[in-house]
């Protein structure tokens, strides 16, 4: 690790810092400093290690901005740590990312609760490698083939979306912990342990332990079967997240209507469903693709201004208005305006009630 306050001047340089081992303490005591009022640390790993130091640093006077999961969906205390600054220190703690990417699921969710509105259940696909291999093997067009379970998740793998480890995601347990992190921000004390999870693929008692030894072939057949099942009736399979109000949780591979909003999620897009008391036939759905670098970038940016509107910057809206190429082209070819209609005189007759 390399702590200066002068940018890096050749590859060299850089490479040597990585090589260096990291200590987090003199990074934090290095951001800290009196020239300026305010230090802000961007988490992008997904490390517990590091996550374990969030509620340290905000106690600290450092805002955090994060896509680590980890210390969130934690144990209780971990979560109380982190919930205790956020409600009584001056440090800004953003996890938008964390759940959503540059999906702005906690952006939408806030504002229903703030507004005086009430969730009945939550439902929706949280896993964006999960939505890409169901969207592969069991396409929306239900009268189209679907690709080998195995194919699938190897593009999944190529495209990036897998987690590191794509247990994490296979298992259920990406899917689980954004769960519980919404149900703990809808006030529930939720933990893993009260999520039912049944796996995306029925792995045998000694395939749970590590993906380098599974041969996800042997799936194919299975898998591919099931996924006919399911178009036979209209259906497709997607890996669904629901959350009800009471707490009661639970994640597992679901046949859906193709039709439906997390039905016609595929591509790696993810999407919740909010049924609330004003939202109650038709849902309030946010969707939007998570794993791609560049969207995970845009929710991190995202979370960075809102801490700067909270510090006092305001939206003044855009710098000025401009006409394009194509507006002009319309408007030369709009029929002239019709003139307005003559008014009508009633002579010896009430005029008609409207």
């Amino acid at each position: 690790m390399l702590l200066s306050d002068e940018p890096l001047k050749s590859p060299q340089q850089a490479m040597e810092a990585m090589a260096g081992a990291s200590d987090f303490e003199q990074f934090a005591d290095h951001i800290r400093t009196d020239q300026l009022p305010h230090s802000l640390i961007v988490d992008c790993s997904n490390d517990p290690a590091i996550a374990s130091r969030h509620a340290a640093w905000l106690r600290e006077g450092i805002h955090v901005v994060t896509a680590n999961i980890a210390a969130l969906a934690g144990s209780i205390d971990d979560y109380d740590q982190i919930r205790n600054e956020r409600k009584t220190g001056e440090s800004y703690y953003g996890f938008e990312t964390a759940i959503g990417g540059g999906v702005p699921v906690l952006s939408v969710l806030k504002p229903l609760l703030h507004g005086g509105d009430s969730i009945n259940y939550i439902e929706g696909c949280l896993s964006s490698t999960l939505s890409y291999i169901f969207g592969r093997l069991s396409p929306k067009d239900t009268g189209s083939t679907g690709v080998r379970f195995s194919e699938a998740l190897e593009e999944a793998r190529a495209q990036g979306l897998m987690e590191t480890d794509p247990m994490d995601d296979i298992l259920g347990k990406d899917s689980t912990q954004k769960l519980v992190v919404l149900g703990r921000e809808l006030g529930l004390a939720l933990t893993e342990n009260d999520v039912v999870v049944e796996p995306a693929i029925p792995l045998r008692n000694d395939e749970g332990k590590g993906a380098s030894r599974v041969d996800w072939s042997v799936y194919d057949d299975a898998m591919a079967e099931r996924a006919a099942a399911a178009a036979a009736r209209g259906n497709v399979l997607r890996y669904v997240c629901r959350l009800e109000e009471h707490g009661t949780a639970a994640v597992a591979l679901k046949e859906v209507d193709s039709n439906s909003d997390v039905g016609q999620l595929d591509g790696g897009n993810i999407g919740a469903c909010f049924y609330t008391h004003r939202y109650t036939h038709k849902p309030l759905v946010v969707q939007g693709p998570l794993g791609s670098p560049r969207a995970t970038a845009s929710g991190l940016l995202g979370d960075i201004l809102r801490l700067v509107a909270e510090l006092g910057g305001r939206d003044r809206g855009p710098r000025q208005l401009r006409r394009t190429p194509s507006m002009e082209t319309l408007r030369d070819h709009v029929s002239p305006p019709m003139p307005p209609m003559p008014s009508t005189i009633y002579e010896g007759a009430a005029e008609p009630t409207p």
